[in-house]
């Protein structure tokens, strides 16, 4: 119950960030194998079922000019939920460069969704299973806020699921690798 809350109020407050509109997307550079490291570390601490492993594949050695709390949030909420709705298997979590584009990509053996909910899943307070018996817990609030971010960061999103066959979603960060130190004169922040 702990858990749930501060996930609640973790949600709310991100969301108040977003609709107030004064949340600046904050590019910095980024070593993408240590980042991908510490995120790996406190995704790991996410509460699951213990028949479910997380296998996550290193990061290739790159640099990244992004906003790094924005796709720690996008990360930690994808694995998050797919370690939620996964009770047997595993949730595998991979960062791959093509080009100039950051693929961040987490699939899961767990319940799956249906064609008809896979869009609705990204609106607010929504979830596959909308019924006030629903096993799974949660406001939400999570997917959203990954697409919002997503959005934020010039990015898509795409899942591919089945229902009983798990679960696929895909970040496409377009321009988001570093090809050479920022200009120091440049603004990092720019309106969300």
């Amino acid at each position: 119950s702990a858990q749930d809350l501060l996930g609640l109020i973790e949600s709310t407050l991100e969301i108040s960030r977003i609709e107030s509109g004064l949340d600046e997307v904050r590019r910095e550079v980024i070593d993408l194998p240590a980042f991908w490291y510490e995120l790996h570390q406190s995704c790991g601490r996410i509460p699951h079922h213990g028949g479910v492993s997380l296998d996550w594949f290193e990061a290739p050695p790159n640099s990244l000019w992004s906003d790094p709390r924005r796709i720690t949030i996008i990360v930690r909420n994808l694995v998050g939920n797919a370690l939620k709705f996964t009770e047997m298997g595993s949730v595998r979590v991979t960062v791959d460069v093509v080009g100039l584009g950051l693929i961040l990509r987490v699939e899961d053996s767990g319940i799956g969704i249906r064609r008809e909910d896979q869009v609705a899943i990204f609106d607010m307070f929504r979830q596959a299973d909308g019924s006030e018996t629903r096993r799974f817990g949660g406001t939400g609030l999570g997917l959203h806020i990954v697409k919002r971010y997503t959005d934020q960061l010039g990015g898509t999103i795409v899942v591919e699921s089945e229902l009983g066959k798990g679960a696929t979603f895909t970040v496409t960060l377009p321009d988001a690798v570093a090809t050479a130190a920022p200009d120091a004169d440049a603004d990092a922040s720019v309106p969300a």
